[in-house]
């Protein structure tokens, strides 16, 4: 599948993906793979920047993914960024009521809920499933910059088609 060209600005995005380890995380798709190709160069301090935001739980690339695309763009792909209070408040909710051992986000956008549910739930193997190849750049980005690539699987595609195993818990 050939890749339309990106604006300069998402490509500065994804250069600072790659930065950040967005490589690091199982599941690359030929697409993604494309993406990558000569990116500009990236200053590092916007690289520590984000890293470091990142860890204290925040979204820096989605917030500037959220501003490079407009709403009306992003809700043709179905991505709303829910506002991370809510993401908190229903991770939350969910460990009122069990452990899991599997976390999976249907419609991943940047990763946020799969970020909160892995600090929350040490345990459990996350699988985030995205649509959008320079969102899932972006998922993978957050996953690997705060530290849960090993336990993190992305996958490129629509989620009423992905088939994934059954597991208990």
């Amino acid at each position: 599948m050939t890749v339309a060209p990106l604006p300069i600005e998402e490509r500065r995005l994804l250069a600072l993906c790659a930065e950040l380890g967005a490589q690091t995380v199982p599941g690359w798709s030929p697409q993604e793979n494309s993406l990558l190709a000569n990116l500009p160069t990236v200053n590092l301090d916007s690289v520590v920047v984000a890293r470091q935001k990142i860890r204290k739980g925040y979204d820096p690339l989605g917030e500037i993914f959220r501003f490079l695309r407009t709403p009306a763009e992003r809700r043709m792909m179905g991505a709303t960024y829910t506002p991370l209070p809510i993401v908190r408040a229903m991770i939350d909710r969910a460990a009122d009521i069990a452990v899991p051992k599997r976390i999976i986000d249907p419609g991943t956008g940047s990763g946020r809920y799969l970020l909160a549910a892995a600090r929350r739930f040490r345990q459990a193997t996350l699988v985030g499933v995205e649509l959008d190849p320079v969102a899932a750049i972006v998922a993978r980005a957050n996953v690997s910059a705060a530290g849960f690539a090993n336990r993190t699987q992305i996958i490129l595609g629509d989620y009423r088609e992905v088939k994934l195993v059954r597991i208990d818990g």
